[in-house]
């Protein structure tokens, strides 16, 4: 799961004419529309009451997402590379279509885990129709491409799951169908969203340097084929990808017509889709800004006990700034300020993590530990977090991403992330991340028989669930009960909070790039330097950036309410494999999950 740092810092011409498909690429699609519908896949995990629905889509989602198939364990899916091609996409639209028509037709459920089923494949077939027919994103979104190329490679080098015969099959294959996509991407893009545009195309010319001067030195060791051939292979596809970015730049980037923010009925219905609830966005607002205010007095109060302990001989602050700013900058003292020093620190945390859920039985943890920890490659654009290998291969590495800064970077630039990432944020991160936190979920969700779970898992469970565990963690004493660390915590959750009232505000009041970083500065509490992120991870990322927010308040309140229900009978472990166990469900049947707890 993607994760930014707690200032926000990242983990990260001419209008095409859309051409008829030709007969035989229209026959093409058509055959491809009934392979999907018709595709079987073999083993357990649908049930009657989900009949065929299930087991069809996601055999046609492999077929239609191979990275993201391999990634989730699908060895053959490494051997093949995504077709954006028109007739492919309005093939893969009909199948929504087709999907959502099963479910209606089937009755619904009433078992608790077939439900869960139906309600993530239905939103996963809304999503898909989201993306691909109503914003179109083969022709209005660089970043459909450019987010495929970024990890077009990256499960393909670090994997164990190949031999070196077998990776270089792949690698071959994929340079080849990342040029095949990048034709595809010019044939069909002719519109964009100016902030998204940008971030893409930075994106673009990262993986163009990786591929052509990074990607042969790297594999140098298991490489057996002619190195020539491979330098030129590599440098065509860079040269594939500079293509797409300098045409995109000099015809289509000058005319983008769509705005930044969604609006208030696309975002509202989107929202819907995404969180499984019945919530506005006036709502959503109305909650994330209940919390700013109930975060930052606690904040106050935890500062005010930090500031009597430290510094019991100077005059107590009367301004709440004051208190707060000279707290955080002991906070953000403590770091370190090197690449691998930085690793250093998340590997260590991940092994006494791991031991203290463990010793303070706080969940039951998979049997086998397959997590690999290593810097964020290059062209992630300094994103991170942690991809589960799925429920195809539920033994292959896990892997944790870390965003950093090159120690070739300004001093400034250094100093600024250091400060970010600085080792009380780095004591809660690794319970959201790892140890119970995504990681640990992950795993199970690979491991149950229950396959939507782990591939259409829902994110607001999801990230919720890992921003419970950062407070789960403090309250069992992780970390030793460091005042420092709790203020992590807490300043992470005001900004989690900021994070979904700013996306409210604006997609859907107008909010601009200026009044966002205002409000994050004087209410969320974020730097100016950094509140000025807010305005590309509001774009890019509006309900990503909801689902901390929403989740943690409704599994927060979960877990309040199972405290009050079970007293002295409650335990910690019950409670959290309880929801480990269910997957990634919707959150609107979380009473239903926690009444099986009794």
């Amino acid at each position: 799961m993607a994760f930014l740092g707690s200032l926000s810092f990242s983990w990260m011409g001419l209008r095409m004419k859309r051409q008829m498909p030709t007969m035989k690429s229209f026959l093409a699609g058509t055959l491809f529309l009934a392979v999907l519908i018709h595709a079987g896949l073999s083993g357990s995990g649908f049930s009657s009451d989900i009949g065929d629905a299930g087991r069809d889509y996601v055999a046609a989602w492999k077929q239609f997402y191979p990275t993201a198939a391999f990634a989730a364990g699908d060895k053959a899916s490494a051997f093949r590379f995504e077709d954006y091609s028109r007739p492919t996409i309005d093939a893969w639209i009909a199948f929504q279509k087709n999907t959502l028509e099963r479910i209606k037709e089937t009755e619904r459920a009433q078992a608790l885990d077939d439900r869960i089923d139906l309600r993530l494949l239905e939103r996963q077939a809304l999503w898909e129709l989201e993306k691909w027919q109503i914003d179109q994103a083969a022709a209005a979104s660089l970043s459909t491409y450019s987010d495929l190329l970024a990890g077009s490679l990256v499960y393909v080098l670090m994997r164990s799951d190949l031999t070196a015969a077998e990776k270089q099959k792949a690698v071959t294959l994929r340079l080849a169908g990342i040029r095949r996509v990048c034709g595809e991407a010019r044939a069909q893009l002719r519109n964009g969203r100016p902030e998204s545009a940008q971030t893409s195309l930075r994106s673009l010319e990262a993986s163009a340097r990786f591929i052509e001067k990074t990607l042969p030195d790297l594999i140098r060791s298991w490489w057996s084929g002619s190195w020539e051939d491979l330098s030129l292979e590599a440098k065509n596809t860079a040269q594939s990808i500079g293509a797409l970015s300098a045409s995109f730049k000099a015809e289509i980037f000058p005319r983008l017509s769509l705005k930044d923010d969604l609006g208030h009925e696309a975002y509202a219905r989107k929202l819907r889709i995404y969180s499984g609830l019945d919530l506005t966005p006036e709502r959503l607002a109305e909650m994330a800004l209940e919390e700013i205010g109930r975060v930052r007095t606690l904040i106050g109060a935890a500062s005010g006990e930090y500031w009597k302990e430290r510094y019991p001989a100077d005059p107590f602050p009367a301004e709440f700034k004051i208190l707060v700013d000279r707290t955080f900058a002991d906070m953000e003292r403590d770091r370190v300020g090197n690449e691998q020093d930085f690793l250093q620190i998340y590997k260590d945390l991940a092994r006494q993590a791991e031991d203290f859920v463990k010793a303070n039985e706080i969940a039951t943890l998979p049997p086998k530990r397959t997590l690999l920890v290593s810097l964020s490659p290059e062209q992630f654009e300094g994103w991170g977090g942690v991809s589960a290998p799925g429920p195809f291969n539920a033994d292959a590495e896990t892997l944790f991403n870390l965003p950093h800064v090159s120690d070739q970077a300004p001093g400034e630039a250094r100093d600024a992330f250091y400060r970010s990432f600085n080792n009380h944020f780095n004591t809660i991160i690794v319970p959201h991340e790892l140890f119970p936190g995504h990681y640990v979920q992950l795993k199970w969700a690979s491991a149950s028989p229950r396959i939507l779970r782990a591939l259409f898992s829902d994110e607001v469970f999801v990230e919720g669930w890992a921003t419970l565990c950062e407070m789960i963690m403090l309250d069992a004493g992780w970390g030793g009960f460091h005042k420092l660390d709790r203020l992590a915590f807490l300043r992470k959750r005001l900004e989690n909070a900021t994070r979904a009232y700013v996306s409210v505000q604006m997609h859907c009041f107008g909010w601009t790039k200026e009044k966002i970083r205002d409000f994050a500065v004087d209410q969320g509490l974020l730097p100016p330097q950094f509140a000025i992120y807010l305005w590309p991870r509001t774009i890019n990322n509006p309900f990503q950036l909801v689902s901390y927010f929403l989740g943690s308040q409704i599994l927060r309140d979960g877990l309040a309410g199972e405290k009050a229900r079970l007293g002295e009978r409650f335990r910690i472990r019950n409670f959290c494999d309880a929801l480990l166990r269910s997957g990634g469900f919707p959150l609107a049947e979380l009473p239903s999950v926690l009444a099986q707890n009794r």
